[in-house]
């Protein structure tokens, strides 16, 4: 195999003003998953730097969108955007503002790619820095979190560890620490290291990977091992390297379990958390309107004969929130992006970049099983989750054609 690249050929030329510092701001946005206060202060921070930026760029004329359309991915992500937005014509009972709402999201969808194209596009190590910055701030924001709730709140293992703004919930909390882990499984596998660097990163993983299972989050468990496994199984190691190191996994996972069941137990016995049930009812309502749905952003509750979720509206599964949103034509085509852009990346898989996103693309993919809603309307950790792996390869995917045509 081929020596894994984490970068690419940077751009030329260097844009005057605000836009120099622009890929700096969005590297501090992302960061700041872990360490903003609010949801709200986070989401008015993406207009000022995504949507303002995407403004300033277009005035002055920074935004090749030709190139942007030379992208098979993002052409697919154009159609299904449109198709979102044209949903909302059959989304009758949709009030006006959640309307404005869908087609704000498309918005900020569009103005999330054209910055970080443009971002990735100005330095051939931006996104080694990113990952950098990304990983040093985490870190620090999990430690800060272990010690206020565990140690200055007095929570026990008995409860769902969290952190705060972004991450106040224990499942977005087990989620975006559960694709850190796998990128830092993936760096483990295919990067070239030293000794003292595969010695931090296996600490690392340690450390995120117990964040997850403090959150009880049990798809982000279960998605983390088995994508981390399958990341660890397709590296160029040695069979009785891969044999050695599954074994201690399995003994160490075992006796955790083992000892740590008493703590679990309530997690067990609360089963699905009446998910079946809000899955039940979901399927009734894509039975009623199973083509197109009910339009992006209907919010069209259940009816249910558990008293608990009748009337829910949030269905706890991507794939069945955008069956009953967009119908099967919108579910094929979300489909095509996600399955799109893993076969690219296998063709790709040379680029360490461009792997790692797929793997954390798929465990995206696996966790929406259980939680989330659609891809497009909140922009939350699986929002994220799921386009910034498909921008860096749409990203990468056009570089590979600038240079087959050079």
């Amino acid at each position: 195999m081929k020596k894994a690249d984490f970068g690419e050929q940077s751009l030329p030329g260097r844009l005057p003003g605000l836009t120099s510092v622009m890929p700096l701001l969005a590297m501090f946005w992302l960061a700041g998953y872990f360490f903003f206060p609010t949801n709200k202060l986070h989401y008015q921070f993406f207009i000022l730097i995504f949507v303002v930026g995407a403004l300033l760029l277009g005035f002055q004329r920074q935004v090749n969108w030709r190139q942007l359309s030379g992208s098979r991915l993002l052409q697919l992500l154009a159609v299904f955007s449109s198709y979102h937005l044209l949903s909302l014509f059959w989304s009758f009972n949709t009030p006006l503002d959640d309307r404005v709402g869908e087609i704000k999201s498309v918005v900020y969808l569009l103005c999330f790619t054209v910055i970080m194209r443009f971002s990735l596009s100005q330095s051939s190590d931006y996104l080694s820095r990113l990952f950098k910055v990304l990983i040093a701030v985490s870190t620090l924001s999990l430690i800060a979190s272990l010690c206020w709730f565990f140690l200055i709140e007095s929570q026990t293992l008995a409860s769902r560890f969290h952190g705060i703004g972004r991450l106040w919930n224990p499942l977005w909390m087990g989620a975006i620490y559960g694709a850190l882990t796998i990128i830092l499984i993936g760096l483990l596998s295919f990067a070239s290291l030293s000794r003292r660097q595969m010695t931090t990163l296996l600490l690392l993983v340690a450390l995120m990977f117990a964040g997850v299972v403090a959150t009880h989050s049990r798809m982000a468990i279960v998605a983390t091992l088995l994508v981390g496994f399958l990341c660890f199984l397709m590296s160029a190691k040695t069979w009785k390297t891969k044999a050695l190191v599954t074994s201690s996994v399995v003994v160490v996972l075992s006796v955790a379990i083992w000892t740590g069941m008493p703590y679990f137990k309530k997690d067990i016995e609360r089963g699905q958390s009446h998910r079946l049930n809000i899955w039940n009812g979901a399927v009734e309502l894509i039975q009623e309107k199973p083509l197109f749905g009910y339009g992006a952003g209907s919010d069209t509750p259940i009816e249910s004969t558990v008293k608990r979720v009748d009337g829910w509206h949030y269905y706890h599964n991507t794939y069945l929130a955008t069956l009953v949103d967009l119908g099967v034509a919108g579910f094929l085509l979300m489909i095509s992006i996600l399955a799109y852009a893993v076969m690219l990346a296998w063709r790709m898989r040379d680029i360490l970049a461009v792997r790692l996103s797929a793997y954390v693309l798929i465990y995206s993919g696996m966790i929406s099983l259980t939680f989330g809603e659609g891809i497009i309307s909140r922009m939350n950790v699986q929002w994220v989750l799921v386009w910034l792996p498909i921008i860096l390869i749409s990203h990468y995917e056009m570089l590979e054609r600038r240079r087959r045509s050079d």
